[in-house]
């Protein structure tokens, strides 16, 4: 994810969450900037999207373009 410049998520009609943080272990070990390089994040056509990830504070310092439809 470090290298990761565009990320773009589009149809799906069961994605609840973007990140599961159980996933990437430990919730006090998950860093703060898990996308340095992001620049754009489109997020679209998601009817169940709660949110992006929980239980951690992500920060995006690259970002440029945020898309949510």
């Amino acid at each position: 994810m470090i290298q990761l410049k565009y990320l773009v998520i589009e149809d799906c009609k069961v994605m609840e969450e973007v990140l599961l943080t159980e996933d990437l272990g430990e919730e006090e070990t998950i860093p703060n900037v898990l996308f340095p390089r992001l620049e754009d994040l489109i997020l679209k056509d998601l009817p169940v999207l709660k949110r992006f990830c929980i239980g951690t504070n992500l920060r995006f310092p690259s970002l440029k373009g945020l898309r949510i439809e």
